[in-house]
């Protein structure tokens, strides 16, 4: 059996300084992904607890044993398997006539490891003395953790352009550039100018409104000419008697009809 430990040995160790945290069993050294950066912003407790929701607990030395040093073959952890001898990670041939459901607990582990808040950083005692099938390498795609995400947005921030070499074809003299910015620059008139000529009329709709004008123009004018010649006639008979010998309309004698009509009628 194996020997008591002491809560001490089974707590993992927290380096505050670098935001890692090492597993009590292998060694191994885990960090926060891109998408749990926030564990570095908060207390040790924190990314204790997320390292933890991670392991599992192995009932033969009663300690938390992280996903790198874990044997999901055997249920126990790397150094229980090491003390009884045991092949890491391998299952043993079954007996003759027995046959066994396939496991899905190389699937489950995956899809562990995508969504885990920390990865590994540094691996533990148990991946360098028992290195893994190469048929049991799983092909999970690299999680860039939070401070290489961190560091790649500075690095990309500290890029600049850069500038093109000063020749003497490119360098102006201020006086040329000012002039330049002068003759560039529209003045308030040449934009109210340019305003006004996008929204100008079309040509039709301007010489309409000007015909419609003028008739406006020629009828107000009759009606004027029209009202002084029945006013005129209405005073004066010699003036009656001039509009009758020119125009040849009796301006009296119209109104006498009219006046005769409209009693006869009413």
């Amino acid at each position: 059996m194996c020997a008591q430990y002491s809560e001490q040995t089974s707590r993992p160790t927290i380096d505050g300084t670098k935001g890692t945290i090492s597993c009590s069993i292998c060694g191994a050294i885990y960090e926060p992904s891109s998408l749990h950066g926030y564990l570095l912003q908060g207390p040790p407790i924190a990314l204790e607890s997320a390292f933890m929701c991670m392991c599992h607990f192995c009932f033969r030395c009663r300690r938390p044993a992280c996903p790198d040093c874990w044997d999901h073959v055997h249920g126990i952890c790397g150094a229980c398997v090491q003390e009884a001898r045991l092949p890491f990670r391998t299952q043993a041939a079954p007996l003759s006539g027995v046959l066994f459901a396939p496991s899905r607990q190389e699937q489950q582990r995956r899809e562990q490891s995508e969504s885990a808040p920390l990865i590994l950083m540094q691996p533990g005692l148990f991946q360098k003395t028992f290195p893994p099938a190469i048929d049991e390498v799983a092909t999970i795609p690299e999680i860039p953790s939070a401070r290489q995400a961190f560091t790649g947005r500075t690095a990309k921030q500290r890029i600049t352009k850069p500038e093109p070499p000063i020749t003497a074809s490119s360098y102006q003299h201020p006086s040329n550039m000012t002039a330049q910015k002068t003759v560039s620059t529209p003045t308030e008139r040449q934009r109210i100018y340019i305003d006004e000529l996008e929204t100008r009329p079309p040509k039709d709709n301007r010489s309409r409104r000007q015909l419609g004008y003028a008739l406006r123009i020629t009828l107000f004018a009759l009606l004027i000419i029209v009202l002084f010649f029945i006013s005129a006639a209405c005073i004066s008979t010699d003036m009656n008697a001039l509009i009758d010998a020119t125009l040849h309309i009796d301006i009296r004698g119209e109104i006498a009809y009219l006046w005769a009509l409209i009693t006869h009628l009413y």
